[in-house]
């Protein structure tokens, strides 16, 4: 089959929710450390640590000012070298929610990640759980304690609301020049080669739906998946590749300095 590879902006996401009601299995991880907030110029993200010196375990939420979703992730040693998706769970006191996990390993790191991404209304109102837990489905299971979560989640609902007015999203001034960005497309950026091996031989595909930063330079600063496909190296192909090949026209303010801005694209893979 010949990969085929489209490039598209999209405006409206949808997230399939499935809840049922259950025990978490495991005796939840006590924090081994206060929650440390990250408010950099591009990211939102939240951080505690668990477990011990031999076995750490890290916590994770970002907030992508784009998308209203919350990224939740368990750092950990290990994982595969390869990204790979499975069908979880994460559930929040007794309410578990079936999730698409995406696993994988940054290159050059000893560390792997575990990656959901929730609807932010559904995290928002677990926010006052006190326990998490994270069933990646592919045998690794982790409970956490939970503690001042609301106070965590009001924070980065502050700072996802500072990197909108800073990355000119829902701007009208944004609107109406981001059809130079939306035009350059994602397309040209993308050939057949850079269709993952594994999906192929697996004839897989999917639609990626990416938020993406972009800066005064054009350069994307942050590119985060915020739907995913259902194919994990579907999607960490997305970002990486836009990241690293990506170069946007900027849009500029009315003196024509180029500023900051944010754009939702899509990216679907299809073999034909």
């Amino acid at each position: 089959m010949k990969p085929v590879i489209f490039a598209a902006t999209a405006s409206a996401l949808l997230f399939a929710q499935s809840a049922r009601s259950g025990a978490p299995a495991a005796a939840p991880l006590k924090p081994t450390g206060s929650w440390v907030i990250n408010f950099d110029d591009a990211q939102c993200v939240a951080e505690r640590e668990y477990g011990s010196s031999g076995k750490p375990l890290t916590l994770v939420l970002k907030q992508p000012p784009i998308g209203e979703v919350m990224q939740v992730g368990v750092v950990s040693n290990g994982g595969p070298k390869e990204p790979e998706q499975y069908r979880g769970t994460i559930a929040f006191d007794t309410r578990i929610v079936k999730a698409s996990v995406l696993t994988y390993r940054p290159h050059g790191s000893v560390k792997g990640v575990r990656l959901v991404n929730m609807p932010l209304k559904h995290f928002a109102a677990a926010a006052g759980s006190k326990i998490l837990t994270f069933d990646s489905g592919s045998g690794v299971h982790s409970t956490f304690e939970l503690e001042a979560l609301p106070s965590v989640l009001q924070l980065l609902n502050q700072c996802a609301a500072d990197l909108r007015t800073v990355w000119k999203v829902d701007s009208s001034e944004a609107d109406r020049q981001l059809q130079g960005v939306r035009g350059k497309g994602l397309g040209k950026l993308i050939s057949p080669n850079d269709y993952p091996r594994d999906a192929v031989l697996a004839e897989q595909s999917g639609t990626v739906t990416m938020a993406l930063l972009i800066d005064e330079t054009g350069k994307v600063a942050d590119c985060s998946v915020i739907a995913t496909s259902g194919v994990a190296i579907l999607d960490s192909q997305s970002c990486a590749v836009v990241k690293i090949r990506a170069k946007f026209v900027p849009i500029t303010d009315s003196t024509g300095k180029p500023i900051k801005t944010s754009v939702i694209q899509r990216i679907t893979w299809k073999l034909g």
